[in-house]
């Protein structure tokens, strides 16, 4: 058997440094997905408060293309990779 590591191998090594964690936002326990390629951080609407909406919109391109208006929020996240109040997209 080889020194080098398997293709199966590999893949179990890659998945240990995994964008996905926990974190809080507005203190609500939620899975997060870090994508480092995003220009824009969005958030499920149902974790933002009324009052947090900004009154502006962002026009977002998903990643299948489609283009999505969304309604902006400055809403408190807290995650291993950032912790903070931050502009999303709701």
């Amino acid at each position: 058997m080889s020194d080098s590591l398997s293709c199966r191998e590999r893949e179990i090594l890659d998945m240990s440094r995994s964008p996905v964690g926990q974190g809080e936002a507005n203190a609500v326990v939620v899975e997060c997905l870090r994508d480092t390629g995003s220009s824009v951080r969005t958030v499920c609407s149902s974790l933002v408060k009324p009052e947090q909406y900004t009154g502006e919109s962002v026009t977002c391109i998903l990643v299948d293309q489609c283009v999505k208006e969304c309604p902006q929020a400055e809403t408190e996240f807290k995650t291993d990779w950032y912790t903070g109040i931050y502009l999303l997209c709701a």
